[in-house]
Parts: C-alpha cells; sequence; structure tokens
C-alpha cells in the first residue's frame, strides 16, 4: 500500500477493485439538505469520442457543468491545465432528483 497526500495525474486509465471518496462527516461544516435549486434540468449529458483514448464515452463537458455547479470543476475554460470534473458530486443532484420524482410517482 501507499498513502499519498498529494495530487495524483494520470494520462490513461486507472483501474482498481474498488473506488472510495472520503465522504465522513468529521471533514464537513455547513452541512444542508439539498433543495429544488440542485436539480438535472441544467446539465446536458453527451456522448463524445475521447481523443486521448480513441475510444467513444459519455459524460458531460466540464466547463457546462461549471455554469451552474462551479465547486464541482476544477480549472478555467481554455486554461493551461485540462479542466476536471468531480462526477460523485452529481451523484447527490441525481439522488434527490429521483427521491422527487418518486415522491410524485407516489402521489400519483
Amino acid at each position: 500500500g501507499a498513502d499519498i497526500n498529494a495530487n495524483i495525474y494520470a494520462g490513461g486509465n486507472i483501474t482498481a477493485t474498488s473506488f472510495n471518496a472520503t465522504s465522513d462527516y468529521r471533514i464537513k461544516q455547513n452541512v444542508m439538505m439539498l433543495d429544488a435549486s440542485f436539480n438535472v434540468d441544467v446539465l446536458k449529458p453527451v456522448s463524445y469520442i475521447n481523443m486521448r483514448l480513441g475510444k467513444p464515452d459519455i459524460g458531460f463537458i466540464a466547463h457546462e457543468v461549471g455554469e451552474h455547479y462551479p465547486y464541482l470543476v476544477n480549472g478555467e475554460k481554455d486554461g493551461e491545465v485540462m479542466q476536471t470534473l468531480n462526477y460523485t458530486g452529481i451523484i447527490g443532484i441525481l439522488t434527490r432528483e429521483i427521491q422527487e420524482l418518486k415522491k410524485r410517482i407516489a402521489i400519483g
């Protein structure tokens, strides 16, 4: 094992048996439930050819997500370093939307 407390950059695939993002309550403050302003309506899922991998992929364009959720994106559009997107953060928005849909369906 290794304990690395720095950024790691990779230009290719990373394969792991498991991926765990730190989510302990002890690193969080000002915790609030997501309200209706957090929704999937502003997200634009796309399919594309990943030019670095030379294969099809599905996801989002970082700067487009950053227009609505800037804290999920690192870097600047057209900056020296390519932008990255915290896909894990999008899970909270998706979960909230599913919960709202389930409530509407249950009400009928």
